[in-house]
C-alpha cells in the first residue's frame, strides 16, 4: 500500500497506516460481504450454512453464484462504510479545525517573535 501510494503521489504513511490496520480485519469483512450479499440475493440460512461446503468443493456454478453475492456484498457495504466515515471525518473537522488552526497560528507567530 505505502508502494503504491508513492506511485501515484498520495500519502505514504497514510496508505501504510491503512495497510496495517485493515490487513487482519480483512476475514472479518469478507465475512460481512457475504452476509450482506445473501441478505440480497438468497436465502440466508440455508446459503450460508452451504456456502463453506461450496468453499471447499468448488465448482464453476457455484463460484459464479458466490462472486455475485460477494461483489454486490462488498458494493454495498464499501457505500454504506464510505457515507459513515465521510460524516464522521466532516464533523471531527469541521469541528476542531478552528481550534487546531488558531493554535498553529500562535505557534507560528511566536517562534517568528522570538527570532
Amino acid at each position: 500500500a505505502g508502494f503504491a501510494a508513492g506511485i501515484v503521489l498520495a500519502s505514504v504513511p497514510a496508505g501504510l497506516l491503512g495497510d496495517i490496520i485493515f490487513k487482519p480485519l480483512f476475514p472479518l469483512f469478507f465475512y460481512l460481504d457475504l452476509v450482506t450479499g445473501y441478505f440480497f440475493w438468497g436465502n440466508r440460512t440455508q446459503d450460508l450454512n452451504n456456502l463453506w461446503h461450496a468453499l471447499l468443493y468448488p465448482d464453476l456454478a457455484t463460484l459464479a453464484v458466490i462472486g455475485k453475492v460477494f461483489l454486490t456484498g462488498a458494493v454495498i457495504n464499501s457505500l454504506v462504510l464510505g457515507t459513515i466515515l465521510y460524516i464522521l471525518i466532516y464533523v471531527i473537522v469541521e469541528r476542531y479545525r478552528l481550534p487546531v488552526l488558531k493554535r498553529l497560528v500562535s505557534k507560528n507567530r511566536r517562534k517568528q517573535n522570538c527570532a
